[in-house]
């Protein structure tokens, strides 16, 4: 029942609070919405051959979450800030 929860927590968006530590409660999300560079948020990206996917494990700031449905990876910010991708496919925090 503890994995079948947590994959529904995982599978309902809430991967970037659960990888990441941070408290999601306490901040609203926001829809994603055009930043003034002409750069968007995105979906993320599937995991690369840079990242283990068995599961849940965390590589320097990126992160590669499992669900029964998709394999993503996850890149990690601060408090506050949120994942952006630029044209060349890197990702930054804003």
């Amino acid at each position: 029942m503890k994995n079948l929860f947590k994959s529904l927590v995982l599978a309902s968006g809430m991967a970037l609070a659960v990888g990441c530590g941070g408290g999601m409660e306490a901040e609203e999300a926001t829809p994603a919405t055009p930043d003034e560079r002409g750069v968007t948020q995105e979906a993320l990206p599937v995991c690369g051959s840079g990242l283990d996917c068995r599961g849940y494990s965390v590589s320097g700031s990126s992160a590669c979450i499992q669900t029964p449905t998709s394999t993503r990876a996850v890149y990690c910010c601060p408090n506050g800030q949120r994942v952006y991708h630029n044209d060349a496919g890197q990702e930054f925090c804003a």
